[in-house]
């Protein structure tokens, strides 16, 4: 499995993470059900993160609005891989469905709630959920959020700090600061999504930030390809969006890729993004994320898939920021 840095961590991880908002989701579950609502099958979950570790994955990441961190706990207990290897990632301020809450007492509760869940002392990286309700101010004072998890840190209980929220901008306002150390970045990178490079990106580049890549696979367009009568969860991407995909999966048909494989890894080609974090809700999907982070791709194939690599706005990604 491919290693990268995480930004000014000091911690490596590997490209390919698990993300944990789906994890063992029952089998007989819609896939278009959003996180925290669909009906969970433990063991299941446990299985597929543990199929994960065993496989290579080092960067997990979870939340207690995912409902997910009993499994990593007890997948890091199971796990033949070193624990000192793995990264686990969670966060705080949302606990759960329509659920806020940043102030000083409520992150450090939600902190305490994560480590007797996951059953460890200390998290190597705490991010900021989603902190959309409270002004970037607010968030950054002492009484607020971050305030909070760098007391945290100070104490060696958090050892990163990092902010986790859907919008771009948002996440770019953060990351100007220079006082986070990871972002976890939704609906802003992958072949199609190019909105990283206008504000985030380079505010990570100037504080070496480590991003980690949330939603890599475009609701699964970049998982399968195009496929007809197929429909990908929340998302209607447009004709043009679809047409440009099967270009790519033409291409990586040719050279005798997956376009999996080379969506999860063309991501990490910037070197400021450390790794992606795919979901899995089975061990047969965590098993095949895992997988994509040993194949090689090689230089020709990146130079002929570039000229395919162009933005598109998120009308015709069928995103909507709330």
């Amino acid at each position: 499995m491919i290693q990268k840095p995480l930004g000014r961590t000091g911690r490596s991880v590997s490209i390919v993470g698990i993300g944990t908002a789906f994890l063992g989701r029952a089998r007989n579950q819609p896939t278009d059900i959003t996180p925290g609502e669909f009906v969970l099958d433990p063991e299941l979950g446990v299985e597929a993160l543990t199929a994960a570790l065993d496989a290579g994955i080092t960067l997990v990441d979870t939340a207690p609005f995912y409902r997910t961190e009993p499994f990593v706990g007890e997948a890091l207990r199971h796990t033949t891989a070193s624990r000192d290897d793995i990264t686990v990632m969670t966060k705080a301020g949302r606990p759960g469905v329509g659920e806020f809450d940043f102030t000083r007492d409520a992150i450090l509760r939600h902190v305490e709630g994560s480590l007797e869940r996951l059953g460890v002392d200390r998290i190597d990286v705490v991010s900021i959920h989603d902190a959309v309700h409270e002004g970037v101010d607010y968030i950054m004072s002492p009484q607020g959020a971050f305030g909070a998890l760098a007391e945290l840190r100070d104490q060696g209980v958090v050892g990163a700090i990092g902010s986790a929220c859907y919008d771009p901008v948002l996440n770019a306002q953060y990351l100007e600061t220079g006082e986070f150390d990871v972002a976890i970045c939704s609906a802003s990178w992958s072949m199609i999504n190019l909105t990283l490079r206008e504000r985030v990106l380079p505010a990570a580049r100037r504080h070496d930030v480590g991003l980690v890549i949330g939603e890599p696979l475009e609701r699964g367009l970049l998982a399968v390809g195009v496929e007809p009568g197929r429909t990908y969860a929340d998302r209607t991407f447009s004709p043009a969006v679809l047409a440009r995909v099967a270009e790519i999966q033409a291409l990586c048909e040719r050279h005798g890729h997956r376009i999996l494989d080379v969506g999860l890894q063309w991501l990490t080609r910037e070197p400021q993004v450390a790794a992606s974090i795919p979901g899995a809700a089975t061990p047969e999907e965590a098993r095949a994320n895992a997988a994509v982070g040993s194949v090689e791709i090689t230089d020709d194939f990146w130079a002929e898939l570039e000229p395919l690599i162009t933005p598109w706005s998120y009308a015709d990604l069928g995103i909507e920021i709330k």
